[in-house]
């Protein structure tokens, strides 16, 4: 379930999805992503981190991939 719901976030950032051993998601019982969208460590990320059209553009890609889970859940893909 969790690799069905990774594929909906890839389609909104293709070639930016990596599988992992991440703590914070083998603990989890049900299906997980984990979402970064920058680091403020890194200059040219935390200027886009700051830029509220950067803010907006991703917001809404997450709402797609969210939305798409939703729908994938309820027409009994997962």
């Amino acid at each position: 379930q969790s690799l069905r719901m990774a594929q909906n976030f890839q389609r909104q950032w293709p070639g930016k999805i990596q599988q992992g051993a991440f703590e914070v998601l083998d603990s989890s019982h049900t299906p997980t992503v984990l979402v970064e969208l920058g680091y403020l460590s890194h200059s040219l990320e935390r200027a886009n981190l700051q830029n509220p059209q950067y803010i907006q553009s991703q917001s809404e890609k997450l709402a797609r991939a969210i939305q798409q889970s939703l729908i994938d859940v309820k027409q009994g893909v997962f």
